[in-house]
């Protein structure tokens, strides 16, 4: 898990256009977990500038298969108002555990 996510060079920008946001619509970003082809995908919580989504909170995720991003890649990203509502409602368990959250919001 980190938080230095460089939005605009390799994978991490590829996930973003997959989710289709753009860098400037990236606040801070708040932890991450980087993905491998093929297998886990790449994972991040952000918080979106006013323009984006007035302040809110996201979860990022993406994937694409062994041959790279392209032919079978996707992913997206998914908003709450506060980071506990995102850990509650928007993520799964797993996504939970690879970020270091509980279902409340807070740091395991």
């Amino acid at each position: 898990m980190t938080t230095l996510v460089d939005w605009n060079d390799g994978d991490w920008s590829r996930a973003l256009g997959e989710a289709r946001l753009r860098p400037s619509d990236i606040a801070e970003t708040i932890s991450a977990d980087e993905g491998c082809y093929d297998g886990e995908g790449w994972l991040a919580v952000v918080r979106l500038t006013q323009a984006a989504g007035a302040g809110r909170f996201a979860l990022i995720y993406a994937s694409c298969c062994y041959t790279g991003w392209g032919c079978n890649s996707g992913g997206g990203y998914e908003e709450a108002g506060t980071l506990a509502d995102l850990c509650r409602l928007v993520m799964d368990a797993d996504q939970r555990a690879r970020l270091g959250y509980d279902v409340f919001g807070e740091r395991v």
